[in-house]
């Protein structure tokens, strides 16, 4: 269907593909109206063939074209109806960070915390616009000829006024990078965003991704019950920090908005360069040109900037040359070599970043000769302290086996005389009935005594974290509070009530004793009511955090 010389809206004439993804294909083309390249990006047939597709697609693209900002892509026109859909952007030429990082192996520290400001500024515009990009990984981070990072590829990002362009339950993005609440199938927020660059600057400053498995469910999986492994000897405790916190489990213990990342990066990053160029690292030049990044958009109530060192140049003293920009699709295939060819550009104030040799590297010091001045190891992060919600969970627990054993003493008191009643009323009329109601009664009777003893067995274990326990304590205590509590308060009530016309019913009423239903009522009512805030106080957010946190 598409191909080099195919025209489209009688405008757009493709040339070359740059690549391909999940959701479609990027296409460099000519506008013929206009005279200028373009990126073209085609929605899968199977996609557009999706009832809606081709509204919720306009929103999304409305939504993306009201980000303004140097690092992200803009939007030029959309065409889309029942039979195809498309978007033209602005075409940038560069080199994805993904291609550097399988040249280089890894990349110092001062290019990464670079990285990781401008993104973040780029992910801070699309927030203010209530945009989540939900696909940030290397492939998606396009390095310019003049050394700026564009965030490229929102092919699956998501606003928060329109509905989302895929199947609802669907886990969205590439599983490497997916944040704990995306595994889990919630719905994906702007610390998203953050833990996935989180990702992108563990693999630039380690060279390997901070999980692997043999498998993409075990890779994501892992992040939900494991810390990522501590960082390399020779990266800065600062930056190892700041990489530690995007990649906290719980959304709330990252950084509150791309805005304070991108400024506590910054400051990293000039700390850092004024640090190597002492030393004459060769990448402190490259990087240089990185950490001139123009200041973020304006955010409501910004924190005051740190004073810089007198005389030292700050992250915002040059700002960076604006470029064109483009869109690359989720990769499924490499790009082609057309996609990297670099186009003439105003040259930057500073030297261009030029792209990392391995032979240019400096050789790294063994960790055996490294002086005793330099940082040691970032200790690994400690598991979240036990809740005293937990504990008072497990006494709840235990207060309803005790409500439910209630249940089991009554029973088996008045288990013989009611038995005694039916077998006599039922042997004539219901023989097999009759014969059965004994075994029911035990039957009744082990039910309720199973799920006292579960209750009970996992009070202790659930006040001190047990995961395990955690489980029978909603297994068991969903049971008891939507069956067996309310089952034995409507027993009693009818019993302490009823007005039997059945001579029956009469006998059986008889043979229970006036003084058990009050009971039975207030130990149904009781246990209901612990089970109900016992699974409350389960839920809340610090049980939640100590539960992910324990392997």
């Amino acid at each position: 269907m598409y191909g080099p010389g195919v025209l489209l809206a009688d405008r757009y004439l493709l040339e070359l593909r740059i690549g391909s993804g999940g959701m479609g294909e990027v296409w460099r083309a000519t506008d013929q109206v206009l005279n200028r390249t373009v990126a073209v990006k085609v929605m899968r047939p199977q996609f557009v063939a999706q009832p809606g597709f081709a509204q919720r697609f306009l929103a999304e693209a409305r939504a993306m074209a009201t980000i303004k900002h140097p690092a992200v892509v803009d939007i030029y026109d959309y065409q889309g109806d029942s039979s195809s859909a498309f978007l033209v952007m602005e075409l940038v030429e560069g080199e994805p960070l993904s291609h550097r990082l399988r040249q280089a192996g890894r990349m110092d520290s001062a290019f990464t915390t670079a990285l990781v400001a401008q993104t973040a500024e780029a992910l801070q515009a699309a927030h203010d616009k209530g945009i989540v990009h939900r696909d940030v990984k290397p492939a998606n981070l396009l390095v310019t000829p003049d050394g700026r990072i564009v965030l490229t590829d929102f092919g699956i990002a998501r606003s928060g006024s329109s509905a989302q362009l895929t199947a609802t339950g669907e886990v969205i993005g590439t599983p490497s990078y997916l944040a704990p609440e995306q595994v889990l199938g919630h719905r994906a927020t702007p610390q998203s965003d953050m833990y996935a660059l989180g990702v992108v600057a563990y693999e630039c400053l380690t060279g390997r991704p901070p999980f692997d498995g043999d498998n993409s469910f075990a890779i994501a999986t892992q992040r939900l019950h494991e810390p990522p492994p501590p960082m390399d000897a020779d990266v800065p405790a600062d930056v190892a920090a700041l990489v530690r916190r995007m990649l906290a489990t719980e959304p709330d213990q990252r950084w509150p908005s791309a805005y304070e990342l991108a400024r506590a990066a910054r400051t990293a990053t000039t700390t850092l360069l004024d640090a190597e160029t002492v030393t004459a690292n060769p990448d402190a030049v490259a990087t240089r040109l990185l950490a001139t990044v123009p200041p973020p958009p304006p955010h409501p109530h910004p924190p005051p900037p740190p004073s810089p060192p007198s005389g030292q140049p700050t992250a915002q003293t040059t700002p960076a040359q604006p470029t064109a920009a483009t869109v690359r699709a989720q990769p499924e295939t490499q790009p082609t070599a057309a996609a990297h060819h670099h186009t003439p550009v105003q040259p930057p104030p500073t030297r261009p970043l030029e792209p990392e040799q391995p032979s240019q590297r400096p050789r790294r010091r063994p960790a055996a000769e490294a002086p005793a001045s330099e940082p040691a190891p970032p200790a690994k992060p400690a598991k979240p302290r036990r809740p005293r919600s937990l504990v008072v969970a497990g006494v709840l627990l235990a207060v309803a086996a005790g409500c439910l054993a209630v249940y089991v003493a009554i029973l088996s008191s008045v288990r013989s005389d009611t038995v005694t009643v039916a077998e006599r009323r039922l042997a004539d009329s219901f023989a097999w009935l009759a014969d059965a109601v004994p075994v029911a009664s035990w039957a009744v009777i082990a039910v309720y005594g199973f799920l006292a003893f579960m209750l009970l067995l996992s009070a202790a274990p659930l006040a001190l974290g047990s995961r395990v326990a955690r489980g029978w304590a909603f297994t068991f205590g969903l049971t008891t509070l939507l069956v067996a509590a309310p089952l034995g308060v409507a027993a009693a009530f009818l019993v302490e009530r009823l007005d039997p016309d059945s001579e029956v019913l009469r006998e059986l009423v008889a043979a229970i004793p006036s003084s058990y239903p009050p009971y039975i009522i207030a130990a149904g009512i009781t246990s209901m009511l612990a089970v109900l805030v016992a699974l409350i106080l389960l839920m809340t957010r610090q049980a939640r955090a100590y539960a992910a946190g324990r392997s």
